[in-house]
């Protein structure tokens, strides 16, 4: 699914289901955290890259989904994200188990 955030929205926020692989398009998204303190920044992803969790997409594929707990990602720019379901590939790799080593592979990239 393609998604088109606008500058300045959330993409997820913190408590959000964390089921997804997103892959920019287009624009820049800010990742950040957020504590009693305040919020500090991670880091900035763009065009080609993805953002996702190695734990996440191994906490989907076995049953244990999780919300985000400390990460949030909001556009800094007009951007174009492509999200994808962590749950999708569960077919996938019930087939073609050897898949699931290129895939986290490219997760870790």
């Amino acid at each position: 699914e393609t998604l088109r955030v606008s500058a300045g929205q959330f993409l997820f926020r913190i408590g959000d289901p964390d089921r997804y692989i997103f892959v920019v398009q287009s624009g820049k998204l800010d990742v950040t955290t957020t504590d009693n303190l305040g919020t500090s920044h991670i880091k900035k992803v763009g065009p080609g890259e993805s953002l996702t969790s190695l734990l996440s997409f191994i906490d989907v594929l076995t049953g244990h989904a999780n919300p985000y707990k400390s990460v949030q990602a909001q556009a800094k720019v007009d951007s174009v994200v492509l999200r994808l379901s962590m749950e999708a590939f569960l077919q996938v790799f019930d087939k073609n188990p050897e898949l699931l080593i290129r895939v986290v592979q490219m997760v870790m990239a």
